[in-house]
C-alpha cells in the first residue's frame, strides 16, 4: 500500500513539473516575466513576520516552506497509525532522517554556502525548524518508547541532551548568551550524535544509515573549513595582520572604525560577501581564538580586505577598547554572494548608518560593469540615512568620493 502511494505521487509530481515547464514555453517571453515578477514580489519579497530585533525576517515563501516541512512530519508519523509502538517507532525514523541536513553545519557551511547556493538567511531559519522538529520528535520517540521498555543510561543522556539543545536554542537564549550559546550547542550536538550510536534499537535497522550520512557531511563540511582557514591565513607574504583606524565622532565617544587585513594569500571577494573574524591577541575573557563573528566586507583590493565595524556590546566593544593598533587575525571566508543586479536598468540602494558597507562594493561592481558594457544600469541611486554628519561620514565620504571620481 505505501509502496504503491509513493509511487501515484512521485509518478504524479514529476508528470505535473513537466506539463508546467512546457506551459511555460507557449508563454511569451513578456507574459512569463510578469508571471516572474508577480510571484518574487508575492513569494520572496512579501514578508509574513518582521522583527525588530533578531535574525531573518520571514517571507511568504519562507513560511510556506517551513509549514510544508511541519505538515509532511506530522502526517507522516500519524497518518494509518495502529498503535503507540507504531508511533514511537515512526518518530524515531523520522527524527533520523531529520536529522541529516542539521549536520550539514550552522552558520557557516561552505557545502550550503557554495555547492547548494542555499542563502545564509533561508538555512538557518530551516536549520532552526528542522532542528526544533528534531528535538520534539527525539523526546516523544523516547517518551513513548518507556512505557514498552526500561530505560538506559544511554536512553536517559539522549534525552537529556535533546533537552539541552532544544532549551539552549530559545532566543532569548541565544540573543543575551550568543557565545555560550555556540559552544554548547556544538558540544551538545556532536554528543548527540556520538551516543548515537551507542542506541541498542538503532544499530539494530537500517536507520542507521542517516547516522552514518550526518555524521560524514559534518566531518567532510569541518575538513573542508579546517582547509579553507588554513588556505586563507598562510602563504608566502609576510603580512597577515589587521590594522585598526578609529573615527573620531563630534562630542561623542568613537562609534566607527575600520579594520583592514593584509592577505597572506590573495582571493576574490564578490558584493555582498562577509567573513568571520577571530582575534587571538585582543582576547575576551581570554578567548579571543575561540571567537568567530560575522563581518561584511566593505571594500577590497588584491592585498586587503576592509571591514567596517560599529561599535556596540561585545566582541565589538572588545575591539574598540583594545589600546593597539595592529593585532594577530584569523579569517575565515568569504560567505554569501548578491543577487544579481546587471540586467535591471534603475537600482536603488537604501541604507543607514553603518549598513551602507554592505553596498560600496556592489556600487563598485555596477559602475565597473556599466564602464565595460556589460551592465544595463542607467542610473543607479544611492539613499544614506545618518543621524549626525560625523558619526560614519569620515569613514564612507573618501570611498564614495572615490567611487564617483575615478569610476
Amino acid at each position: 500500500m505505501y509502496a504503491t502511494l509513493i509511487y501515484l505521487i512521485s509518478t504524479t509530481s514529476a508528470v505535473g513539473l513537466y506539463l508546467l515547464w512546457k506551459l511555460s514555453q507557449l508563454i511569451s517571453p513578456t507574459t512569463r516575466w510578469k508571471i516572474l515578477f508577480f510571484l518574487r514580489k508575492r513569494l520572496l519579497y512579501s514578508l509574513v513576520l518582521r522583527r525588530r530585533k533578531g535574525t531573518s525576517e520571514i517571507t511568504v515563501s519562507s513560511f510556506l516552506g517551513v509549514a510544508v516541512i511541519v505538515a509532511a512530519n506530522v502526517t507522516a508519523s500519524t497518518i494509518k497509525l495502529r498503535d503507540r509502538t507504531e508511533f514511537a517507532k515512526r518518530c524515531g525514523t523520522l527524527f533520523l532522517i531529520n536529522l541529516v541536513p542539521l549536520y550539514l553545519g550552522g552558520r557557516s557551511s561552505i557545502i550550503v554556502d557554495r555547492i547548494l547556493r542555499v542563502p545564509c538567511s533561508q538555512y538557518l531559519l530551516l536549520h532552526k525548524w528542522l532542528g526544533r522538529i528534531c528535538v520534539i520528535q527525539g523526546i516523544v520517540h523516547g517518551i513513548s518508547s518507556a512505557t514498552a521498555t526500561t530505560f538506559t543510561v544511554v536512553e536517559i543522556l539522549l534525552l537529556s541532551l535533546l533537552g539541552a539543545v532544544g532549551c539552549l536554542s530559545f532566543l532569548y537564549v541565544r540573543r543575551y548568551m550568543y557565545e555560550v550559546f555556540l559552544k554548547v550547542h556544538l558540544i551538545s550536538a556532536l554528543a548527540l550524535l556520538g551516543t548515537l550510536y551507542f542506541h541498542k534499537h538503532l544499530l539494530r535497522n537500517r536507520s542507521a544509515i542517516g547516522l552514518g550520512i550526518a555524521s560524514g557531511l559534518w566531518l567532510v563540511q569541518q575538513v573542508i573549513r579546517i582547509i579553507r582557514i588554513l588556505y586563507r591565513n598562510s602563504g608566502s607574504r609576510t603580512a597577515g595582520s589587521l590594522l585598526l583606524h578609529r573615527f573620531p565622532s563630534l562630542n561623542a565617544p568613537v562609534q566607527c572604525l575600520d579594520a583592514t587585513i593584509t592577505l597572506k594569500n590573495a582571493w576574490k571577494v564578490e558584493p555582498g560577501q562577509y567573513v568571520y573574524l577571530s582575534l587571538p591577541s585582543i582576547s575576551r575573557h581570554r578567548a579571543g581564538f575561540l571567537q568567530s563573528h560575522p563581518y561584511t566586507v566593505a571594500w577590497s583590493d588584491d592585498a586587503t580586505v576592509t571591514l567596517l565595524i560599529q561599535r556596540a556590546a561585545g566582541f565589538s566593544n572588545t575591539i574598540f577598547e583594545t589600546s593597539k593598533q595592529q593585532s594577530s587575525v584569523i579569517v575565515d571566508g568569504p560567505y554569501g554572494k548578491e543577487p544579481p543586479i546587471q540586467d535591471f536598468d534603475k537600482v536603488l540602494y537604501i541604507a543607514s548608518g553603518i549598513g551602507i558597507a554592505a553596498h560600496l562594493l556592489s556600487i563598485r561592481q555596477l559602475l565597473q560593469d556599466h564602464e565595460n558594457q556589460s551592465a544595463r544600469v542607467r542610473r543607479l541611486t544611492l539613499l544614506w540615512f545618518l543621524e549626525t554628519r560625523g558619526k560614519f561620514a569620515n569613514a564612507i565620504i573618501p570611498i564614495l568620493r572615490y567611487l564617483i571620481e575615478e569610476l
